[in-house]
């Protein structure tokens, strides 16, 4: 245990007292079956109870039913489905002799939401992964077949008479340049495909440091200024502002990324400026962090009926095959104009 628990635990008794009467923060003492020994006004006014919910399980007010102890230190869940509440509680760990101290705070709705489109992110991620499986099963079941018919015609052609003998050299030929042939595409594919996936998830990193430091910093700052005295209204609504416009920023990024992904059925109007500014979006920061300016000059509104995604999807390729050429040529002072 960190000297920082065994403090806690030694002044277990005031710690707890001065959190009982703060509503923020709800605080939970568990014994070793994650059962509730005692909590302050801030858990009961969270769910709206009546009285302290002592000797009940703690799974019935947080998603607790797959935790075993000891908890994580730090965990993010969401409210039990017993309670009716929807939502994401943002919960630290702190061991005892005999359960622990847990200490939630609810998150607020633009963060809840954040967490669930990451979810649901991840789902479809699996439904992908689970389609290519059964798709390289397809594939391995197809080549098995191709190979038993191999076998069987080349079975076949070695009765034949020394007249068909050349014949049959020839057509063995033709199925080893076919699969060869049939190998190298499907290695090839699977380059591409592992070489997209790697440009967008690095853009996407690219994309995401900058404000993801910003936010950390803005959140210290928070917690520094009310350590010591000095949080004000002011300076607390500065930072909540400054942090919302980077969690907004980040969801922008996420719908420019989902949007790019998904499939063009039929043609439409789009904007030519709207497509190239999206994908300017992605590949920035990117491009920037190696030195190679990026710079777009747009004259009215060009509009043309097409594929945006896929238009999109060419741009973004165009540039990265700009930014090798660049590196490869190891061009003094590198840009890129559209």
């Amino acid at each position: 245990m960190s000297l920082l628990g065994k403090k806690l635990m030694r002044h277990c008794d005031t710690v707890f007292g001065y959190l009982e009467a703060k509503s923020g923060i709800s605080v939970l003492l568990l014994d070793a079956e994650l059962n509730i020994r005692d909590c302050n006004q801030g858990f009961i006014a969270l769910l709206g109870l009546d009285q302290k919910p002592v000797g009940f399980p703690a799974s019935n007010f947080l998603a607790l039913d797959d935790a075993n102890p000891p908890l994580a230190a730090e965990m993010t869940l969401p409210f039990s489905q017993r309670t009716g509440f929807s939502g994401y509680l943002h919960c630290r760990s702190i061991p005892t002799e005999d359960g622990c101290l847990l200490f939630c705070e609810r998150l607020s709705l633009t963060e809840s939401k954040a967490i669930e489109l990451m979810a649901q992110l991840n789902n479809e991620l699996l439904v992908i992964q689970r389609a290519m499986v059964q798709k390289n099963l397809l594939l391995d079941k197809l080549n098995r077949d191709l190979e038993k018919s191999n076998k069987l015609l080349q079975m076949q052609h070695e009765t034949l008479q020394c007249t068909f003998h050349r014949l049959e050299q020839e057509a063995a030929a033709r199925v080893q340049a076919v699969q060869e042939l049939r190998k190298r595409e499907q290695m090839l594919i699977q380059q591409n495909r592992m070489a997209a996936t790697g440009e967008m998830l690095s853009n996407l990193a690219h994309q995401w440091r900058q404000p993801l430091n910003n936010l950390g910093l803005k959140i210290q700052e928070i917690g520094l200024s009310y350590r010591f005295g000095v949080l004000d209204a002011e300076l607390f609504n500065a930072n909540q502002e400054e942090s919302m416009k980077i969690l907004n920023h980040l969801s922008q990024t996420i719908d420019t990324l989902r949007s790019l992904a998904m499939v063009d059925l039929e043609k439409k109007p789009f904007r030519v400026d709207q497509v190239v500014e999206k994908t300017f979006l992605l590949v920035k920061d990117n491009l920037q962090g190696q030195g190679i300016t990026l710079g777009m000059k747009i004259c009215g509104e060009p509009s043309i009926s097409g594929y945006p995604n896929e238009y999109a999807q060419v741009l973004l390729n165009l540039l990265m095959n700009a930014r090798d050429a660049l590196q490869g040529r190891k061009v003094a002072e590198p840009w890129i104009n559209i």
